[in-house]
């Protein structure tokens, strides 16, 4: 484990057995660890560059997948696969207070989009699940 790394236990225990996923505080990256990719394992991780504006997130990709935030982001996603859970780790920039508007397509609890943690450099996880024409998502903030 990195020196400073913060276990998230049972982030991703949905999505495959043996993942442990990190976060670093001192420098803001999550890391995935013990990964099986081999076969249809349904996780992958891909990272996006530093970014703002519109975001479209490929699920062909791999269904983990992070950014940092320079702007305020609008989300679209594609391929994505019935059943299977898709986490996104969003990372403020050294500036924060940037937001995200998702999909209509992805419903939350209480109806209500949550808000994302806006504090520089902080991450929030957004983890999902795609169940027919919808995604069904929930939040952790302030990793």
């Amino acid at each position: 484990m990195p020196i400073n790394a913060v276990p998230l236990r049972n982030v991703v225990s949905n999505v495959a057995s043996n993942v442990d996923a990190l976060y670093n505080p001192t420098t803001g990256t999550l890391t995935l660890e013990h990964l099986n990719t081999t076969g249809d394992s349904g996780v992958d991780q891909f990272n996006h560059a530093s970014t703002s504006g519109a975001i479209a997130f490929d699920f062909a990709n791999g269904n983990v997948q992070a950014i940092n935030l320079e702007g305020d982001c609008t989300f679209t996603f594609s391929n994505l696969k019935n059943g299977y859970t898709y986490i996104i780790a969003v990372t403020q920039d050294v500036n924060g207070g940037w937001t995200i508007a998702f999909p209509a397509s992805l419903k939350w609890n209480g109806g209500t989009a949550p808000t994302v943690d806006t504090r520089a450099e902080t991450t929030t996880l957004l983890t999902f699940v795609s169940i027919g024409s919808f995604e069904f998502g929930s939040v952790i903030t302030g990793c």
